[in-house]
Order: structure tokens, then C-alpha cells, then sequence
């Protein structure tokens, strides 16, 4: 993990610690990019509104199966960066026109 400037955390990593569901993040409104890479998560996205400046949220190779588990993303008004590679959602056939439905700039 890093620290900024402060008391706030503007990057926060946690990798392949085999969490499955993102829930029980405490309120963090000055991160701004999380990475929480090769883990299991399977839901539980909706607590990133505790993060209302993310802007970038990095998912790779978690068991994201479907686009209703990403839809409470669609809060996250700053985010413009989700990466969703290896994960079941990147796998579904409408994946690249639905995912823009979620209100997201950059894939």
C-alpha cells in the first residue's frame, strides 16, 4: 500500500490475497486508484461507494462473472478506468458495448 500526503490514501493495492467479496472498505474519499488484482472477488462492488473519487479500479483476474455485478460502478462519477481483463465478465459476448452502459470512459 501507499500513502499520500497526510492522513488519505490515494492508492491502495491489495494482490492475490483471496478475498472474495470487496466488502467492509472503511469510507476512503481521497483514493483514487485501487487495484485489487488476482483475487476471487465475486461481488460486493457496491461498498466502493466509499471511494467517491476513484478513478481508477483495476479487477483483473477476479470471478466477475456478469455485467449486474459491475452495475453499482455506474455511482463511481470519476471513474474512468476499469480493468476487467481475465475475469468471466470480459468472456460474455456483448461484453464491450454493455460494459460502456455502466458510464465508464476507459476499458
Amino acid at each position: 500500500m501507499r500513502h499520500s500526503s497526510g492522513n488519505y490514501w490515494s492508492f491502495l493495492r491489495n494482490w492475490s490475497s483471496k478475498c472474495t467479496l470487496l466488502q467492509g472498505l472503511p469510507s476512503l474519499p481521497s483514493l483514487k486508484r485501487l487495484e485489487v488484482s488476482e483475487n476471487r472477488i465475486t461481488g460486493g462492488l457496491e461498498t466502493l461507494s466509499a471511494c467517491p473519487n476513484l478513478t481508477h479500479l483495476v479487477l483483473t483476474g477476479n470471478k466477475i462473472a456478469d455485467m449486474q455485478t459491475i452495475a453499482p460502478l455506474a455511482e463511481l462519477k470519476h471513474l474512468i478506468s476499469l480493468d476487467l481483463i481475465n475475469c468471466g465478465v470480459s468472456n460474455n459476448e456483448n461484453y464491450r458495448a454493455d460494459v460502456f452502459k455502466v458510464r465508464l470512459l476507459a476499458v
